[in-house]
């Protein structure tokens, strides 16, 4: 009997930090990662968000289209992430109302370069 008891002991410790690790700490560190790009995304396009002018349309509509991707990307991430309140209230992620509006403006920022067109 002890022996089983010796065989099971690390697997379901070894099952239950993998749940852990699946469940709860992957979608973390995917959200983190996905603001990472967004953030670099912004900066290396900075020159074309902020003046895009009449010319380059194809570049343009490749960035509206990205910045359409990288807020939803943003908005599924957090809701992937389990008992999201209790991670926020820890500030082990942003704050969830944070997120939703940083998805709106590059939403509306999108909607802005497609007026130029």
């Amino acid at each position: 009997m002890r022996e089983i008891i010796k065989i099971l002991i690390p697997l379901l410790s070894g099952g239950i930090g993998f749940v852990i690790l699946k469940l709860i700490l992957d979608p973390i560190l995917k959200q983190k990662s996905h603001i990472t790009t967004v953030i670099d995304y912004l900066i290396s396009n900075a020159g074309i968000i902020a003046t895009p002018g009449k010319d380059n349309i194809e570049k343009r509509n490749n960035i509206i289209k990205e910045l359409r991707n990288l807020s939803s990307g943003l908005t599924s991430k957090t809701l992937a992430i389990p008992v999201y309140t209790i991670f926020e209230i820890l500030k082990i992620v942003k704050n969830k109302s944070e997120i939703e509006k940083t998805a709106q403006d590059l939403m509306r920022l999108s909607n802005s370069l497609f007026s130029v067109c």
